[in-house]
């Protein structure tokens, strides 16, 4: 059966997807220039659960408690989100096609052209941020009531606990597969700040992954057609926490917040990680 091009495009998307959440990107082959970093930060993900040890379990029981502790607690955000974001605006079923293309052909061009993680997220990032030129989808509806802010910002606060919960997943997942893992989008810009000797680049690098948010939050689109792009663009290594973040976008967007409001949070969510990388 022959597929049409917009649902052709999301299949594509969620394969890469998929073969990067399993440790599949040529990037982290040997001999690549990211595949020793990608070691490096799949080891220390590996210690993520430590943390518990110092409430006295150790072993399987340390382990069996994080993922018991994470696991409640991003279901009891998860539904707190979708409480705080009834069903305002109806969110468009179309599929951002060039969206799509664009942050699988990022991938193609990092993985082959970049080396190392700033390169990689010029491109990996970049590519889909040219998306921003393209009027896609349909407008943002003027009709509807505006949201009221306080319940703007506490579903926002609340959505960037569910990404935050959702990260540990993609170490775990790591853990399964023994893969290496690539940083995401943060990680550079941490990286070209604290050195002190690189802040145009760094700068340089924050204004392209902003555009990239910029160009995901923009885009009106359902979670299928959204999620791919978002974890593509901001860490193909850490799937779950681009799904989460691009189901936060879309719950935004059902409850009325505007394209600003939804790259904003984007940008915000980035940022807080390479605050706390910086601290």
């Amino acid at each position: 059966m022959k597929l049409e091009a917009p649902l052709a495009a999301v299949v594509l998307a969620w394969v890469v997807v998929a073969l990067c959440a399993l440790g599949f990107h040529p990037a982290l082959r040997e001999g690549q220039p990211l595949a020793g970093l990608g070691r490096h930060i799949s080891e220390d993900a590996a210690q993520a659960t430590l943390g518990v040890e110092s409430l006295g379990l150790v072993g399987s029981h340390a382990t069996f408690a994080f993922w018991a502790l994470d696991l409640s607690l991003l279901y009891v955000a998860g539904w707190g989100l979708v409480l705080l974001c009834p069903r305002r605006v109806e969110t468009p079923s179309a599929i951002p096609v060039p969206l799509l293309i664009a942050a699988v052909v990022g991938q193609i061009a990092a993985t082959f052209l970049a080396g190392g993680p700033v390169g990689f997220y010029f491109l990996a990032a970049g590519i889909p941020a040219l998306a921003l030129v393209v009027p896609y989808l349909e407008p943002e509806p003027t009709h509807e009531p505006r949201p009221r802010m306080g319940r703007l910002i506490t579903a926002s606060m609340v959505g960037m606990v569910v990404v935050l919960l959702a990260s540990p997943i993609d170490s775990g997942l790591a853990s399964l597969t023994g893969a290496g893992l690539l940083p995401e989008a943060w990680f550079p810009i941490a990286v070209e700040f604290a050195s002190g000797r690189s802040l145009p680049i760094a700068i340089a690098l924050a204004l392209v992954v902003a555009a990239a948010c910029g160009a995901l939050g923009f885009t009106r689109s359902s979670w299928p057609g959204l999620a791919p792009a978002c974890a593509l663009a901001l860490g193909p290594s850490n799937p779950a926490k681009g799904l989460a973040a691009a189901m936060v976008v879309v719950l935004l967007s059902r409850l009325g917040a505007g394209p600003f409001w939804r790259a904003g949070f984007l940008v915000v969510m980035t940022a807080l990680f390479v605050g706390v990388a910086l601290r």
